[in-house]
């Protein structure tokens, strides 16, 4: 029988969250690279985590969702969740009627509307 120690069970989490943080890096890479050269490697480190967190705060937990957020970040800003401005994005990202990959669409595609 298998026996996880308290210790093991917080290394878990913290193992997925650097797979992903690598995963998500690699796509920055490729689909933002100027976002990325223009900010480098700790601040885009730090952007992805912070992404994995706002993404918490709106009950988004799929990791492509997560990333869905992050490329939001990377359009309107780290902060566009708190900016007047993106108030609408905020109330989408909220809603918790809709599903989370679809609040991420609507949000984009109202972008790519406006």
């Amino acid at each position: 029988m298998l026996t996880l120690r308290p210790g093991q069970l917080q290394a878990i989490p913290d193992r997925q969250a650097e797979r992903y943080v690598a995963q998500a890096t690699e796509f920055a890479r490729s689909a933002f690279p100027a976002w990325c050269e223009r900010r480098g490697p700790d601040e885009v480190n730090a952007a992805i985590r912070k992404a994995m967190v706002d993404a918490s705060a709106f009950g988004i937990e799929r990791s492509h969702d997560v990333t869905g957020l992050l490329t939001l970040m990377v359009l309107l800003g780290d902060d566009f969740a708190s900016d007047p401005q993106y108030a609408w994005a905020r109330d989408v990202l909220s809603a918790k009627t809709l599903d989370p990959g679809e609040r991420i669409r609507v949000v984009l595609d109202e972008l790519t509307r406006g």
